[in-house]
């Protein structure tokens, strides 16, 4: 991925300008927890705000996002192409996925691709859980804490995906009969067929 930092006096380009802060949750210490951290303060998300981030671009700028350190951010939205978002919705819906994914503006961010002769500019998309409380999306939106439990709701591993319907195989191949074939499969000796899958009903051997 790309790097950019905020456009700004002695900023090292390239770089990228927004029209808002960037959120996300926040570490702080908790000897209590397994890890040594945790992203909540008195059970609610600790979401801090901040105005001047790296931003991380994918190679054809279709999609942006913080750049963060996992274990001390974790970013609350990221940035993508709006063509690219029907696309992205089709494949968690076919597999089962609980979340979505919906344009929230105001809330872009602008860069120039390398070589590029425009700039791009991608509007700030947010998540929302379809079967979660209020059904809510961005920072009132809630999942299972447990990051394995997370995962299995985000790829659809918590219920059946949905039927994915494609045209039916049909592949020549070369098969011999049996002795014993039905009035189907009658022919003389040592005849080969090509024949679609079909075959398989009459009995037929492949070779």
């Amino acid at each position: 991925m790309l790097f950019y930092n905020l456009a700004g006096p002695g900023a090292m380009p390239p770089t990228y300008t927004t029209d808002q802060q960037f959120e996300a949750q926040a570490w702080s210490a908790d000897h209590a927890a397994g890890v040594g951290y945790t992203f909540l303060v008195g059970g609610a998300p600790n979401i801090v705000p901040r105005a001047d981030p790296g931003l991380r671009v994918s190679a054809n700028g279709r999609f942006a996002v913080e750049d963060v350190d996992g274990t001390r951010r974790q970013p609350k939205h990221f940035f993508a192409d709006p063509a690219a978002l029907a696309g992205w919705n089709r494949t968690l819906a076919r597999q089962g996925s609980r979340f979505q994914f919906f344009p929230d503006t105001p809330g872009s961010v602008t860069f120039t691709l390398p070589g590029a002769a425009a700039p791009t500019t991608l509007p700030r998309v947010r998540a929302a859980n379809l079967y979660g409380v209020g059904r809510a999306i961005g920072n009132s939106m809630t999942t299972t804490e447990n990051c394995d439990g997370t995962v299995k709701e985000v790829i659809g591993s918590v219920r059946p995906p949905a039927p994915r319907l494609t045209p039916p195989l049909a592949v020549a191949v070369a098969v011999r009969p049996r002795r014993a074939a039905g009035p189907r499969g009658r022919c003389r000796a040592g005849m080969r067929l090509t024949c679609r899958l079909r075959v398989f009903r009459s009995g037929w051997d492949v070779p």
